[in-house]
């Protein structure tokens, strides 16, 4: 849902990943989501980290 998905950008955000919640109208109701976004510039170590932060937020959040 869409307020699930706002923490969920929070804590990914405060965690030192930014991934923007995108969310109604900007997507159809109940299709809220994160924005990844990646550049040549992130490193395989960056991409883990990333990763390892989903994980923890998403654990947090009651998600996994």
């Amino acid at each position: 849902d869409e307020a699930t998905t706002q923490a969920f950008a929070v804590r990914l955000f405060e965690s030192g990943v930014f991934c923007p919640a995108i969310v109604f109208p900007t997507v159809g109701k109940g299709l809220a989501r994160v924005r990844t976004i990646m550049t040549a510039d992130h490193t395989t170590d960056d991409l883990h980290e990333a990763l390892e932060v989903f994980g923890r937020a998403g654990s947090e959040l009651g998600l996994r």
